[in-house]
């Protein structure tokens, strides 16, 4: 009777969860509180893969992105609470190296794991939440349009004058919400309100950066290629040619006295992925 109970409890929250409603926003100062516990609630596996700190300096972190305009959430409206959070932000120059030379190490003093080109045909780019691997549509045609190695060191160096960088990152979703394409659709509205800010660029790039168990995740190059198709509509092509590159990285922790440390071994590494459109 107990294993009964369990199923028909499991059945009605998915049948719940289906007919949820769902919205999608930036972050605002009334949002606070509920992002914090939403930290409170994190595991084992989700500290492993985004850094966390104490709760004041969280508290202080989420204020500073909200007034900042970087952090976007999803929120069920049937049950009343924030469901998913990822901070998106177009890069300003003063931090831009910072981010390539340390947070995510992929200036040319940094050996690429990963150099790759991907061909898009515009009509696969993006189907609702259906994901295809991009390894299943890299064409081997498509190395006629890799980008000259001296163009990747200047873009690896942050030293393209035309050149927007789109920074992702601190990506969560409540563990009943995942594989359900809500972080997909936030990724979609978040990047869709900063089309704007680097339609006029002649090279537009995504960072971001992953650990070793996320490695094979490309929902999020993605999301980039159809935010580059619509703010690039006036652009006649059937296809959208993107130049991946991937660095070894680390995921910082803290040390004995609470300092936010770099600590390069296995446990800690992880890639800094670099994805580069060129208009």
């Amino acid at each position: 009777m107990k294993k009964i109970y369990v199923v028909l409890s499991v059945l009605v929250f998915v049948v719940s969860f289906l007919n949820a409603e769902f919205s999608y926003r930036l972050a605002e100062d009334r949002d606070v509180e509920e992002l914090c516990e939403l930290y409170h609630e994190f595991v084992d596996d989700d500290k492993q893969k985004l850094v966390v700190f104490s709760p004041d300096v969280q508290r202080s972190i989420i204020q500073e992105n909200i007034e900042k305009q970087r952090l976007f959430l999803s929120y069920d409206n049937d049950a009343k609470c924030i469901v998913s959070f990822l901070k998106m932000y177009v890069v300003p120059s003063e931090e831009l190296s910072d981010i390539l030379e340390h947070e995510l190490c992929l200036t040319t003093e940094n050996q690429l794991t990963k150099d790759v080109c991907y061909f898009l045909p515009i009509e696969d780019i993006l189907h609702e939440n259906e994901l295809m691997p991009l390894s299943a549509i890299n064409s081997e045609d498509a190395n006629v349009f890799a980008l000259e190695k001296p163009v990747k060191g200047i873009l690896r160096n942050g030293t393209q004058d035309s050149c927007a960088y789109i920074y992702y990152g601190s990506a969560y979703t409540k563990q009943n919400y995942r594989g359900s394409g809500i972080n997909t659709m936030l990724q979609r509205v978040a990047m869709g309100s900063l089309r704007n800010q680097f339609s006029a660029n002649r090279f537009v790039v995504l960072l971001y950066g992953q650990v070793n168990e996320n490695v094979s995740s490309c929902g999020m190059i993605r999301v980039f290629s159809d935010a580059i198709r619509t703010a690039f509509l006036f652009m006649e092509t059937d296809r959208i040619v993107l130049h991946h590159l991937r660095c070894r990285a680390y995921k910082p922790d803290f040390d004995e006295q609470g300092n936010l440390v770099m600590v390069c071994d296995e446990a800690h590494e992880g890639r800094g992925n670099m994805v580069i459109y060129q208009v």
